[in-house]
């Protein structure tokens, strides 16, 4: 909608440590801007967190309530892993996917998603794998009103893509007012771990998520038939479970989350100055998959993108300073600390 949270930091107050002629440790205290230390001011923007500094204030654009407010949608859907042709079953899931493809690659720099696809395979045993349930739950922002011929396009589509008919629309005068109406308890805090004690990080058990930016020509040719060779990875995992996946029974059916909230959409601004990944700048797509191996994540997921999220990757990323930045990119990171 706005762009990413580096193309709207205008200036940050940072603590460093340094040392004394005599060897002795002291904070510098320094002001980051595009005048000011623009060299750290570049590899701040992208260049990962807890990195440069601490930070101890910023200064962050502010933008204007589009005329029409802020226009809030959401609908889910769900069905059945059964293997037939049955309404909401795996084929419908195929057949889904290209419609999504079709839909996200027709999205302006108005909209800001947040979908998430979830797999319940807690009644595989007792019923096959029509017992295995999958949700897709879609949320997402259009910058503007209700009555826009874009807000009625995009919906509309996405009904299509869904299949749903129940929709719920809301309108809000700002973020904050829409931030009002969450209940107290929506993003609870706590300590979490996707792998266990007894279970350390390796290429079996990458624990986090593997993550790719998918690219425009990805999402045209590459994203719905990858999608499906992650989902036959499940199926193969619950007909005969991995002894080396993290999941308790065996499995390989962790959830995805699916984020058409970057750069890449149609007449979003792309800035040049920012130290994040091109893939970053350019994607249409971020595709968060859950408890892929390392061998698998590299001949699906990994396969369609360069590059992937800093902030949500796997644990046990090899090629990490390619896929976070690219090699030049991260040379020049690299000089900067």
């Amino acid at each position: 909608m706005f762009g990413l949270g580096v193309d709207n930091l205008l200036e940050a107050e940072i603590m460093q440590i340094g040392r004394t002629a005599n060897g002795q440790p002291i904070v510098h205290k320094k002001t980051v801007s595009r005048r000011h230390n623009p060299q750290l001011f570049w590899a701040m923007r992208g260049g990962g967190g807890g990195v440069w500094g601490i930070i101890t204030s910023m200064t962050i654009r502010a933008h204007a309530v589009p005329d029409g407010g802020l226009s809030h949608v959401f609908m889910t859907q769900s069905g059945t892993f059964c293997p037939d042709s049955s309404g909401f079953g795996y084929e419908w899931l195929r057949a889904m996917w290209i419609r999504f493809s079709e839909w996200t690659l027709m999205l302006n720099d108005k909209v800001s998603t947040q979908p998430g696809f979830f797999i319940n395979t807690t009644d595989y045993k007792t019923g096959g794998l029509c017992a295995v349930t999958w949700q897709l739950s879609f949320e997402y922002f259009y910058a503007g009103g209700q009555d826009e011929p874009d807000y009625r396009l995009f919906l509309d589509g996405l009904k299509t893509v869904l299949q749903v008919e129940t929709v719920e629309e809301r309108n809000f005068n700002s973020v904050y007012d829409y931030v009002l109406t969450m209940p107290a308890n929506k993003f609870l805090l706590s300590v979490s771990n996707p792998l266990s004690a007894s279970t350390p990080p390796s290429d079996a058990a990458t624990g986090s998520q593997n993550s790719v930016f998918v690219s425009r020509q990805a999402m045209k040719t590459q994203f719905a038939p990858t999608m499906m060779e992650v989902l036959d990875i499940c199926v193969a995992s619950l007909q005969k479970p991995d002894p080396t996946s993290p999941d308790k029974d065996g499995y390989r059916c962790g959830f995805h989350f699916l984020y058409n909230s970057i750069t890449g959409n149609l007449g979003s601004v792309q800035p040049d100055d920012t130290s994040i990944s091109p893939g970053l700048r350019s994607g249409v797509l971020l595709w968060n998959a859950r408890t892929l191996s390392t061998e698998q994540a590299t001949n699906t997921v990994y396969a369609i993108g360069p590059n992937s999220y800093f902030s949500e990757s796997s644990y046990v990323l090899h090629n990490w300073t390619t896929r976070y930045w690219g090699e030049k990119t991260y040379e020049q990171l690299l000089a900067i600390k």
